[in-house]
């Protein structure tokens, strides 16, 4: 499963890695994921936001101007790194003190 998440982020589209990349990476590698500092965050899962787009574009009505699809819960670095472990991946984190581009 992380190897296919890992894949599939992005579906390699972009120069700019992303903090769940980067984690997952790390994992799949047996290294350490040097991440950017974050706050927590709500994900979507990528089925999840093109049915919702789809729905939405052929809505025959509203009932309000925008509605949320992420998951509720806020996602840490920690729970993704946590999740990894659980997957027989465990992967240490280490926060860089400034952004990278």
């Amino acid at each position: 499963m992380l190897a296919a998440l890992h894949r599939d982020l992005w579906a390699g589209t972009t120069k700019r890695s992303i903090t769940v990349e980067e984690i997952v990476g790390a994992a799949l590698a047996g290294k350490t994921a040097r991440i950017a500092p974050m706050t927590d965050w709500p994900y979507v899962y990528i089925d999840d936001a093109a049915r919702a787009a789809v729905q939405a574009c052929s809505a025959k009505g509203r009932k309000q101007l925008s509605y949320f699809i992420a998951h509720p819960e806020r996602v840490t670095p920690d729970d993704i790194a946590a999740a990894a472990a659980a997957a027989g991946k465990p992967v240490r984190l280490e926060i860089r003190q400034q952004r990278s581009q």
